[in-house]
């Protein structure tokens, strides 16, 4: 009989207009009249997949990957949605969908209020261009709260989730933490002292001073000796949106940042900020990434020292750890990788071209862990009846 999917989703924006959850109800009851009155998707079993205060910019939702899982596997074949626009503001992804995936699993696709049916007819132009117009709705949205958020940046207001380590939120601005601005004193003092962010990282660790009850890693003891914010300053524009096929940040030159001064209470003096600078000055080049990356970029790391592997310089399939030294040995190629994917997701990467493989990857998978005794995957999806999570 196989399995008819009900997908349904609202955005923050959407709730914050009051429409809230009940707009789901009302997508979820339309979807279930319109399978009533077809005899082909009456008598399959239905499914619902909720995506409640979630953005159609990108994919990046639970239950749209647990819906695709399904459909990956075999036991989703019809999808019924209120509008394309619920299932995707992006109209590469929506494109990539409809022409790519739907077609490969033989999965049906019905979008109730714009009358599409891929069993009656294909894609047509203005079906494209609606999805486009979806996406400039999407963008338009986020260009305009960009805006507000950057007025209340330039104000002087902290809006972040997050706060800068030693510091804590008070509303709308920084308040001094006190245990957390001693270690980053002592972080300004050691560096004073000659030492290199590595040697700091692991001073700290050694003597058991967590960074929020995570190690310190190098990158985070460069970012403070770099961040004008301990000198007391707000800053804004370090980093911005940009759609490249979907929302990607897009960091700015320190050059370009704006600087509000004298805005919270400092945790150093200009001199120690300045003399690191001297002792530790940013390079041009830091952050840059240099040839292509492979495909498991991102979410392949060593279960030992916790850092990303990297490809080997000479032996294309192979990845390695990129802390080197004793931890050189954890190795794993890249085939032994997509044999385990296609054991338990039953994907076969032989079968599918790049395109296919990544968004197989995107949709999935969250996190491999390497190391000696074992290798740990973590899916962003419940596989039903495989047993893998």
């Amino acid at each position: 009989m196989g399995i008819v999917a009900i997908y349904a989703r609202v955005s923050q924006k959407d709730n914050t207009m009051a429409v809230t959850s009940g707009s789901l109800k009302n997508q979820i009851l339309l979807a279930e009249k319109y399978i009533k009155q077809d005899n082909e998707l009456n008598n399959m079993e239905q499914r619902i997949f909720m995506d409640d205060g979630y953005s159609g910019s990108d994919m990046d939702r639970p239950a749209v990957r647990r819906m695709l899982a399904g459909i990956f596997i075999g036991n989703v074949q019809a999808v019924v949605i209120k509008d394309f626009s619920r299932l995707s503001r992006n109209h590469i992804d929506i494109s990539r969908l409809l022409e790519f995936i739907f077609p490969k699993y033989h999965t049906v696709i019905i979008s109730v209020a714009e009358e599409y049916d891929s069993r009656k007819r294909q894609i047509h132009q203005e079906d494209a261009l609606r999805n486009i117009f979806n996406e400039y709705y999407c963008r338009d949205i986020s260009r305009k709260t960009g805006k507000s958020l950057l007025e209340k940046r330039k104000s002087g207001k902290y809006i972040s989730a997050r706060p800068p380590y030693g510091y804590r939120k008070n509303g709308d601005s920084l308040e001094v933490d006190q245990q957390e601005a001693e270690i980053v004193r002592l972080i300004y003092r050691l560096s004073a002292s000659g030492k290199g962010s590595p040697q700091i990282a692991e001073i700290l660790n050694q003597q058991g001073m967590k960074k929020r009850k995570k190690r310190w890693q190098y990158p985070d003891i460069w970012r403070i000796l770099h961040d004008p914010v301990y000198l007391g300053n707000a800053v804004y524009n370090r980093s911005r949106n940009e759609f490249r096929d979907r929302f990607v940040t897009v960091y700015t030159p320190r050059n370009a940042w704006g600087i509000v001064p004298q805005n919270h209470p400092p945790l150093i003096e200009k001199k120690q900020y300045e003399l690191c600078q001297k002792l530790h000055p940013a390079t041009a080049g830091y952050g840059k990434k240099k040839g292509k990356r492979h495909v498991f970029h991102g979410i392949t790391k060593c279960g030992i020292c916790g850092k990303a592997l990297c490809r080997h310089r000479s032996k294309n399939n192979l990845l390695v750890c990129s802390g080197g030294g004793k931890h050189a040995e954890i190795t794993i190629s890249m085939s032994c990788l997509w044999k385990i994917c296609m054991e338990i997701f039953a994907f076969d990467p032989e079968k599918s071209g790049e395109k296919s493989r990544r968004i197989f990857l995107e949709n999935f998978i969250s996190q491999i862990v390497v190391d000696n005794a074992e290798i740990r995957i973590m899916s962003k999806v419940l596989l039903e009846n495989r047993g893998a999570t």
